[in-house]
């Protein structure tokens, strides 16, 4: 529901967070979707698991395609390693075609150490630490606003050119970050070539 006119809340989000990394420790992510659920947006944890470079079979993308369709995101957030940047490119293409509603976002340490490679593949990315930067897009993407001044993002604009902002400073009081994002109930992984609610089990299994 949109806010009453005049008011201070930011309208609550619709956002699927991806890691694709190997495994499922990606602490990283997990802080950051934790700060989005601390700012009152809905938040979906997929783990698209699996192991080595190998891309993802057409199986498992139209299980994602699927689940992006079934959850209805406003914001499909990525974030992977630099071994994983042909898996992201072959999601986020997939999803660029089966659902071009969504607005997907990358970040991680691909697009910290190679932006202009990475841009090419998507049209909006977070460069560098985006516990400040990420919350700051979201809350400017749910009101409404112009986004494309918030530092550490670079954007594709449509007639093709590119705009990449100044890098922030560095958040040095880590204790203003919450706690890694574990929400059982609202996390999926790719089990097996299985896209599945995660569980308990699953989790002992993946988090040795």
């Amino acid at each position: 529901a949109e806010p009453p006119p005049g008011s201070d809340i930011v309208p609550r989000l619709k956002i699927v967070f991806t890691s694709l990394n190997n495994t499922i420790f990606a602490d990283g992510s997990r802080i950051l979707s934790a700060a989005l659920r601390k700012a009152g947006h809905d938040v979906t944890f997929v783990c698209l698991t699996q192991d080595g470079e190998n891309l993802y079979p057409e199986t498992v993308l139209a299980q994602f395609s699927a689940l992006i369709g079934e959850k209805q995101p406003d914001l499909l957030l990525y974030s992977f390693l630099s071994d994983n940047f042909l898996r992201a490119s072959r999601v986020t293409e997939r999803i660029y075609r089966d659902r071009p509603a969504v607005t997907q976002v990358w970040g991680g340490v691909h697009c910290t150490i190679a932006p202009e490679e990475a841009i090419k593949h998507v049209r909006v990315l977070c460069q560098g630490e985006g516990d400040e930067a990420l919350p700051e897009y979201v809350d400017k993407f749910a009101n409404g606003e112009d986004t494309t001044s918030v530092a550490n993002f670079w954007f594709r604009m449509p007639d093709g050119t590119v705009k990449s902002n100044p890098m922030r400073p560095l958040m040095l009081d880590l204790d203003r970050m919450p706690w890694p994002d574990y929400e059982i109930d609202s996390h999926w992984i790719l089990d097996q070539g299985k896209l599945q609610p995660m569980t308990v089990a699953l989790l002992e299994k993946y988090h040795n």
